[in-house]
């Protein structure tokens, strides 16, 4: 069993290199969103995040293609439907070192579904009834006002 154990943990430390971290694959910049879906004409930005004791020198954001554009800030507008990758190249000091991290973030656009003549009907119904029933009422309560004011004349 100790052999068996004594074993593993070699493997391990041939695959890691020599060293088990639980930090090794942290990285000190992320992206607040890795995974956007978009409606044709929809805005997000997504920002750059660091752990640590790093300062971020420069951040360039690039769209893959004409689906999506982006802004220097990272504000991400959908423009087609289809899929973009918005890129995050970020070079920040981590010491005395500089260093650069490209990061990803897939973006989905969707088509705005078109909008059908019942969809707003069904909406706006109740609202043009109850006006119309609200002036119906006001008219009426005016006819009665008025006859009474002609009866009255003729008493």
């Amino acid at each position: 069993m100790k052999m068996r154990i004594w074993m593993l943990i070699c493997a391990i430390m041939l695959i890691t290199g020599g060293s088990i971290s639980a930090n090794a694959a942290a990285s000190p910049v992320s992206l607040s969103e890795t995974n956007i879906t978009l409606t044709v004409g929809q805005s997000k930005t997504i920002t750059v995040k660091s752990a640590g004791k790093i300062t971020i020198k420069k951040k360039t954001f690039v769209s893959s293609n004409d689906k999506a554009v982006v802004t220097k800030n990272g504000k991400i507008t959908a423009k087609k439907e289809g899929k973009a990758t918005i890129n995050v190249k970020i070079t920040y000091k981590k010491g005395k070192k500089n260093q650069t991290k490209t990061l990803k973030c897939n973006v989905i656009i969707k088509d705005n579904p078109p909008v059908k003549a019942d969809d707003i009907f069904d909406d706006n119904f109740d609202d043009i009834m109850n006006d119309f029933e609200d002036e119906v009422d006001d008219f009426s309560d005016f006819v009665d006002d008025y006859s009474a004011s002609v009866d009255s004349m003729y008493d």
